[in-house]
């Protein structure tokens, strides 16, 4: 069902990512609290991925210690397994998160962070697909 169509199918491009000198207390208002995520990406100036933070990296640092915190302090490392390309095949996006328990891939081209790609996505995309062609 995902065969011939490519990561950049069904990668996101608007995601918001923030850069590692942003303050911690920014981080939780403006992103993960008005925004309403749990997890974004860090990226220096160039557009490279550094890593990510979110909810579970924030919870570690003490809450009287958050206001003089970036987020390089706190980032957990962009890991190779958790990166794809964008002219990678989505079936291997697929298996490459259930191989890896994560529930999407940061889309890297060139060294720079272009989009994400989710399981929810690819599922989604799988769910109607079955059903137009069942009905075939």
């Amino acid at each position: 069902l995902l065969a011939g169509i490519s990561v950049r199918h069904f990668m996101h491009t608007d995601l918001i990512a923030v850069p590692p000198d942003l303050p911690l207390s920014q981080l939780i208002e403006n992103i993960l609290l008005q925004r309403g995520l749990k997890r974004v990406p860090v990226i220096d100036v160039a557009g490279r991925p550094l890593g990510f933070v979110g909810v579970e990296e924030v919870k570690r640092v003490p809450p009287e210690e958050r206001f003089n915190r970036t987020t390089r302090d706190i980032l957990s490392p962009l890991a190779p397994e958790s990166t794809i390309s964008p002219d990678a095949q989505a079936k291997h996006a697929l298996e490459q998160m259930q191989r890896t328990h994560l529930d999407h891939l940061f889309v890297t081209e060139a060294g720079r962070l272009t989009g994400v790609v989710t399981l929810k996505g690819l599922l989604q995309y799988l769910r109607v697909k079955s059903e137009l062609e069942a009905t075939a």
